[in-house]
């Protein structure tokens, strides 16, 4: 653990949870920031002019224990720990690359998972507010001040073409990694997979998807 733990440990270990929370709980990267979106903009009637207007850390706070836990555990583990309890009522499973396919149907799922009931009208306009070009532009999103501050600070030149809101294209780790890395991740995955002799489905999500969602 990270020594910052120390400072965290009781308030985590006393945090008080109650039943009608919602949790996203993806690793870090994998679509987070586009699932607390859509999930707050479902349990809050899709209030836009809110959502636009207030930043979505303040609407959704992303709670220090994941941040301390999920940057450094194990990729596949998280992800074996969800895919396990998928079946439970009340955890939803599923893929960045789902989202990138057919979000309408995500939203969808989302929206009976979460007890709420909305129009195909509503979920057509949630699904182009959660469009990436939009998501791109939103300024209660891209935390442009707080990452404008965070490299001041650190004394860092950001690069002027930066956003936090990345490119969001499905596969593109074959632009960032070389075959011999990809097919050195393929190995280690189905390793792991082996090795935890988890549902031979698991692995076909694993190798054909990058980026996954829990809440």
């Amino acid at each position: 653990m990270p020594a910052k733990y120390r400072t965290s440990a009781q308030v985590i270990e006393n945090f008080q949870v109650r039943p009608d929370d919602v949790w996203v709980v993806t690793f870090p990267k994998c679509g987070t920031t586009w699932t607390q979106e859509m999930v707050w903009q479902i349990c809050n009637d899709l209030d836009y002019e809110k959502g636009n207007s207030t930043e979505l850390h303040e609407r959704f706070p992303f709670f220090d224990l994941l941040r301390i836990l999920a940057i450094y555990a194990p990729y596949d583990s998280h992800i074996i720990d969800f895919w396990n309890m998928r079946n439970e009522d009340n955890i939803l499973f599923f893929t960045y690359e789902e989202m990138k396919k057919n979000l309408p149907n995500v939203i969808r799922r989302a929206t009976e998972f979460l007890g709420k009931c909305y129009t195909d009208e509503q979920i057509t306009s949630l699904a182009d507010h959660l469009s990436l070009e939009k998501m791109s532009k939103n300024e209660s999103i891209n935390r442009v001040e707080e990452l404008d501050d965070y490299y001041k600070k650190i004394k860092f030149n950001k690069d002027k073409d930066y956003n936090f809101i990345r490119k969001g294209k499905v596969g593109s780790f074959h632009q960032e990694m070389t075959p011999d890395v990809v097919k050195e991740c393929d190995t280690w995955i189905r390793n792991r997979i082996a090795k935890y002799q988890d549902d031979p489905h698991l692995l076909e999500i694993f190798l054909a998807n990058t980026c996954l969602n829990i809440f």
